[in-house]
């Protein structure tokens, strides 16, 4: 019976990293380093007694550009015993920030791709691979697929502000967006 036990559980996390590494591939993500499993829970607060917040904890995989990263989400499973964690592969778009785009596909001028790439670089330079950060007010995908989340290091700083202090970023809720092109 233990014999049997031990191919159930093989088998299931065979079919845990098959599933992992098909996901991270199919969102364009590397997994040759996935890192390990992080004792996270998420960190719940209650503001005046009605609105309940949840911070996800993530580690950075990629940045792709000025408001988009690469992560791994460590998601508790509401099945098994307490302090088992899912790792899942997910495309974070930091809400509340336009940053210039870096394609040429997307730039409207040559001055707004260069600035795109500064600010890449800065937010690479924030977060690196393998750091860790907070994701807070969290909603579903936008319409290129990213998870919208307000992104926070472990010291505490907004990153979408921490941006727009920069000048490589600004506020943006919706709106018709600005032109990075000076015009």
């Amino acid at each position: 019976m233990s014999n049997r036990l031990f191919w159930i559980v093989v088998f299931l996390v065979a079919a845990v990293l098959l599933v992992g590494g098909v996901l991270a591939q199919y969102r364009g993500m590397t997994t040759h380093f996935l890192p390990p499993i992080m004792p996270f829970t998420p960190v719940t607060a209650t503001i005046n007694g009605d609105i309940e917040i949840t911070n996800y904890r993530a580690v950075i995989v990629k940045v792709i550009d000025g408001d988009t990263l690469d992560v791994i989400i460590s998601v508790p499973v509401p099945w098994g015993k307490s302090g088992m964690f899912l790792m899942v592969p997910e495309r974070i778009r930091v809400c509340c920030i336009d940053t210039p785009e870096i394609s040429k596909a997307h730039a409207k001028c040559e001055a707004e791709i260069q600035l795109g790439q500064k600010a890449k670089d800065y937010l690479a330079g924030l977060l690196q691979p393998m750091a860790k950060v907070l994701l807070s007010e969290v909603s579903w995908t936008d319409k290129y697929g990213r998870v919208l989340a307000k992104v926070t290091d472990l010291s505490g700083q907004n990153i979408g502000e921490v941006m727009i202090g920069q000048g490589l970023a600004r506020s943006y809720h919706g709106e018709a967006k600005s032109s990075w092109c000076g015009n």
